[in-house]
């Protein structure tokens, strides 16, 4: 495995784990806020919040780091979208997990299994905020798109700093 593979598994890890442990509760932490002021809505209908600019920059800087491990980036991002649902998942529907008896997951309100896939495809909304996967498939999707965007802005600024 090559060092900028090794830097870059590292780089996500680390990051990941930051989002994980703290990204749920900052906003409360920061002044007691109720709101998710990073779950902002921004445009297209609010499938792109305020997180899609912390995916971009997240991946912009792997695109730096790794210029060539262009794949690895992309298939992390996907497999993070995957993770996510699962995340989602887990806190609406299986309060048994691990996530959500050590608290690492809101697990206090609870979605039956068809009012989560409607919501998460996009054909009902529903009165429960979704964290992980607040925008549903199309979030989802737009979230890989904003990643793979953000690899090769990263790409680019490499070829132009490191010629």
């Amino acid at each position: 495995m090559s060092n900028d593979v090794v830097v870059l598994i590292t780089y996500f890890a680390v990051l990941v784990a930051v989002v994980i442990t703290f990204m749920d509760k900052i906003h409360v932490m920061i002044g007691g806020f109720t709101k998710c002021y990073i779950c902002t809505k921004v445009h297209f209908n609010g499938y792109i919040t305020n997180w899609s600019i912390t995916h971009f920059i997240a991946f912009l800087v792997a695109g730096l780091i790794s210029p060539k491990s262009v794949y690895y980036i992309i298939v992390a991002g996907i497999v993070w979208e995957v993770f996510e649902l699962y995340l989602e998942y887990t806190s609406k529907r299986n309060h048994n997990s691990i996530l959500c008896k050590n608290n690492i997951l809101d697990c206090t309100k609870e979605m039956s299994d068809p009012d989560f896939w409607n919501h998460y495809f996009g054909l009902k909304e529903h009165k429960y905020t979704q964290i992980w996967c607040s925008g549903g498939l199309l979030g989802s999707v737009f979230d890989i798109i904003i990643n793979t965007l953000g690899v090769y802005s990263g790409i680019y600024l490499h070829t132009l700093l490191f010629k």
